[in-house]
């Protein structure tokens, strides 16, 4: 499932396709709320369907938060966490 260039995905602006494989399609877009380039992956339907692999990409979700929140505040010289 190729998106088009230009379709939109929430606040993101899908812009070009960089790679695919079995576990989806990563592309190129635009944060509109940001006005900055990201990449973004569309998982094929399969890998989400089910309550359990929507479970999973929670907690995987949860668990990078966590990190990416812990991570900031550790270089931002808060000194409330390390990393």
């Amino acid at each position: 499932m190729t998106l088009a260039a230009g379709t939109h995905l929430g606040a993101y602006e899908v812009l070009a396709l960089i790679g695919a494989g079995g576990m989806g399609e990563i592309y190129t877009a635009r944060d509109t709320r940001l006005d900055r380039l990201v990449a973004v992956k569309v998982l094929p339907g399969h890998l989400t369907a089910s309550p359990a692999a929507q479970d999973s990409k929670t907690h995987r979700g949860q668990q990078w938060l966590q990190y990416r929140d812990n991570r900031g505040a550790a270089t931002s010289g808060h000194g409330l966490f390390r990393t």
